[in-house]
């Protein structure tokens, strides 16, 4: 399997938001996204990283990342190259978890708990009051 096209997406209503799509040639679409100075990002993703990564396997995702930051290290650990960075990240693990049947969360280790809470209020409580 190869990288063979980046593609950004911006939607108006969100100008500072940006997603990005790692296309690879067996048709798995993994996406990644990102916030702020979306131009930029959109820049990053296109003009450096994108065409170091093109033909290259997505399932080396440690490698890339380690070649993405070389090649932008100067920038230090922040900026618009390292949001860049994340958000093509983002869509190469995406595209692993896609190419082995599980969610990406396995990949990474696994659920932490068996029951899952979310909300969107700002509440801090215990495990033992979610349970």
């Amino acid at each position: 399997m190869r990288i063979t096209k980046f593609e950004t997406v911006r939607v108006g209503e969100l100008p500072d938001i940006i997603w990005v799509r790692v296309h690879t040639d067996t048709g798995l679409i993994g996406l990644g996204e990102s916030f702020y100075a979306a131009t930029t990002i959109e820049n990053a993703v296109h003009d450096h990283f994108g065409c170091m990564l093109v033909g290259r396997d997505p399932l080396a995702t440690e490698r890339h990342w380690m070649d993405m930051f070389k090649l932008s290290d100067h920038a230090g650990y922040g900026g618009a190259e390292m949001r860049a960075i994340s958000a093509i990240d983002m869509a190469l693990w995406d595209i692993k978890g896609q190419h082995a049947g599980v969610p990406i969360y396995e990949l990474l280790g696994g659920g932490a708990f068996e029951k899952r809470f979310v909300s969107m209020l700002q509440v801090v409580l215990t495990m033992e009051q979610v349970t």
